[in-house]
């Protein structure tokens, strides 16, 4: 029995258009979000959505964000590189919470557990999403400088469903 396995998450370099991604769910190239300026560009687009387009624009990014990393400087001078070698430099990744929960999604998160978050952001389980750009003060209050890139606060359809969140493990790693 021959076992074939296929690599969901690559990247391509596109004359012209930088790094692309083919979308699992979407079937179609993608641009990273790799600037400030384009994750505040899609932080707004998301703003404008109904909520089940919300979901999947969110299920979506986290799953390009699998293909990226966050360059990181310690106090200390020491600068971290990506570990994986496949993947892009970005400057940050807006920051889910459900429930009240933080979702800590970093550099060292397994794909598989993405994976699952994403089969967990859908309409039966997720009845409302507030997403707060950088630039609103509340983002701020709410998140510290963990909202740098904006906050996604998503309201589970019923308080029961926060657990199938927690199991995830996705904490934080401070």
């Amino acid at each position: 029995m021959t076992v074939l396995k296929l690599k969901i998450f690559s990247n391509l370099i596109l004359p012209n258009f930088g790094y692309a991604y083919i979308s699992p769910s979407l079937g179609r190239a993608q641009n990273l979000i790799l600037t400030k300026e384009q994750n505040d560009k899609w932080i707004d687009n998301l703003k404008t959505l109904s909520l089940d387009k919300q979901l999947q624009l969110i299920t979506d990014r986290l799953l390009l964000d699998t293909n990226t990393y966050v360059k990181q400087s310690y106090a200390d001078g020491i600068k971290h590189v990506d570990s994986l070698g496949a993947r892009v430099e970005c400057a940050g990744k807006p920051t889910l919470i459900v429930g009240g929960y933080l979702m800590t999604i970093d550099n060292k998160t397994q794909t598989t557990k993405v994976i699952s978050l994403t089969r967990l952001l859908t309409l039966k389980y997720i009845g409302k999403i507030l997403v707060l750009g950088h630039k609103d003060p509340a983002t701020m209050a709410l998140g510290g400088t963990v909202g740098e890139y904006g906050l996604i606060l998503a309201t589970p359809t019923r308080d029961k469903y926060v657990r199938y969140f927690k199991r995830l493990g996705l904490m934080p790693n401070y």
